[in-house]
């Protein structure tokens, strides 16, 4: 005597079982990539005005004279935030303070202009402006 055996799941059910592992790995392949990219800092547009011979950063740190050269030179009528956050004195605040009084204002038409920000006094004016340019 044979006893024919049933299927538990149907051809529907075993689909969905797959489509469910298949979407488990590639968003478990997702989390390993960025658990191993995150040591890297976010993509930054800075305008460098001749060559850039500064040394190599590894980490996101403010940018002081003795850490680059006087060539490098953040746009401050189209920089993001998260460029103004690599000059010294500028955190995350300030740079969001930055962008929103240009988006109110419009372009700052001097670098002096800066200060009219809440918060950028002059002595950090003076630490910022070699790394700043209007073109």
């Amino acid at each position: 005597m044979m006893t024919e055996r049933k299927n538990i799941f149907s051809n529907g059910d075993i689909w969905a079982i797959l489509f469910l592992l298949a979407c488990m790995l590639i968003g478990g392949a997702i989390m390993i990539y960025q658990k191993h990219n995150r040591n890297q800092p976010p993509e930054l547009i800075i305008e460098t005005v001749g060559e850039a011979d500064f040394p190599q950063q590894t980490s996101m740190q403010p940018v002081t004279a003795s850490a680059a050269s006087r060539s490098l030179k953040i746009n401050i009528n189209s920089a993001p935030a998260d460029s103004f956050e690599l000059l010294s004195g500028i955190g995350p605040v300030y740079a969001e303070r930055i962008v929103k009084y240009r988006q109110n204002i419009g372009y700052f038409q001097s670098l002096e202009q800066l200060m009219d920000v809440r918060g950028i006094g002059q002595r950090t004016f003076d630490k910022i402006k070699n790394y700043l340019t209007l073109e």
